[in-house]
């Protein structure tokens, strides 16, 4: 499903050539996974903002996913992290997205998606209907949740889940090395 980008740099969301790209990528990929790389400072939280603002007027909800309730929390109020910034304090405010662990995440999504049909199913189907699902520090999940998202995306048909990190980020505590 491919996303329009017309309005990627409308109210004021100054992204640089990286920012852009990766938001490009997002919107009008057809890949439903892919993975953006970019060093700590480099935009990736005012990305997310822009990214929720495009995909809201296009009727999808931007969910984020991160390891640890910190991160979920810098993720509601995306926008105002780190790195250099154009944008106004009312933008920074309005920035944040819906966040989940993604723990929690996949203790309500995965067993229904495994299940891949039923009242549960549908019911998961429905709430992640129009959804595009977006894990932040990726490097840090471990195989096993990597692979509970992926299954949780597929079956449940989710427009898009893109993975972003950094590979200079600290590794997963169990096995794994998304961005190795």
């Amino acid at each position: 499903r491919t996303l329009g980008i017309e309005r990627a740099g409308v109210d004021g969301w100054q992204l640089n050539a990286g920012q852009l790209a990766a938001g490009v990528a997002v919107l009008s990929g057809k890949d439903r996974f892919l993975n953006i790389q970019g060093v700590a400072g480099a935009g990736k939280s005012t990305l997310l903002g822009a990214l929720d603002k495009v995909l809201s007027r296009a009727g999808v909800k931007l969910v984020g996913l991160a390891f640890q309730n910190k991160m979920v929390a810098d993720l509601r109020g995306a926008g105002s992290g780190g790195g250099a910034s154009t944008m106004t304090d009312e933008q920074m405010r309005e920035a944040g997205i819906e966040a989940w662990t993604i723990a929690s995440f996949v203790n309500r999504y995965a067993g229904p998606a495994a299940r891949g049909e039923g009242e549960r199913f549908e019911a998961a189907r429905h709430a992640l209907r129009d959804t595009v699902i977006i894990t932040d520090e990726a490097s840090m999940v471990s195989s096993r949740d990597m692979a509970s998202l992926t299954l949780i995306a597929e079956r449940l048909d989710l427009a898009k889940a893109p993975f972003m990190g950094d590979r200079q980020q600290l590794s997963a505590i169990e096995q794994g090395k998304m961005f190795a």
